[in-house]
């Protein structure tokens, strides 16, 4: 027998670890697929950054798909997750050099806010305060607000002309 085939092939049913949906597969060798075709369509397992992007999706999808402090709908690469208490934080939700689990992920993304990465950079800044007895900044109120250097609010708007 070659080597990594097994004696019994056959089709076996598994649970895809990114998404959670059921798949079927015919297995053949000793590699036992962790992730649906969906997920992963050509069945390597080891692409970190595909993982870290999968994981991302999921996670912003999670907490609204929308910026928490402008309210605001934006493609996967420009959100951030800004926790709430630094002093809570267990790992960095950016860090490329490992790849997390969507259960600890989970855990971790519920201390944080769904950020754009200008509003982002404005609330470490200190141009936009966030309130600390709230989870999250209401969207509808920043419209009409002023930054902390009694400044108004960028627009994300362009002017003609």
């Amino acid at each position: 027998m070659p080597k990594g085939k097994i004696s019994n092939p056959g089709w076996i049913t598994c649970t895809c670890q990114y998404c959670g949906k059921q798949f079927q597969y015919y297995r053949d060798t000793s590699v036992i697929r962790k992730s649906c075709y969906e997920c992963i369509p050509d069945g390597r397992g080891n692409d970190a950054a595909l993982i870290r992007r999968l994981i991302k999706k999921k996670a912003v999808e999670y907490k609204g798909d929308k910026c928490e402090c402008c309210g605001k709908s934006y493609p996967l690469s420009v959100y951030d997750f800004h926790h709430k208490d630094p002093n809570l934080k267990d790992f960095s939700l950016g860090d490329k050099t490992s790849t997390v689990k969507w259960d600890k992920v989970k855990i971790e993304i519920d201390k944080c806010i769904l950020v754009c990465a200008n509003c982002h950079r404005q609330i470490h800044s200190g141009d936009i305060k966030l309130n600390q007895d709230q989870e999250e900044m209401p969207a509808n109120n920043f419209a009409n607000r002023e930054t902390a250097n009694g400044n108004p609010v960028p627009s994300l708007k362009q002017e003609e002309g």
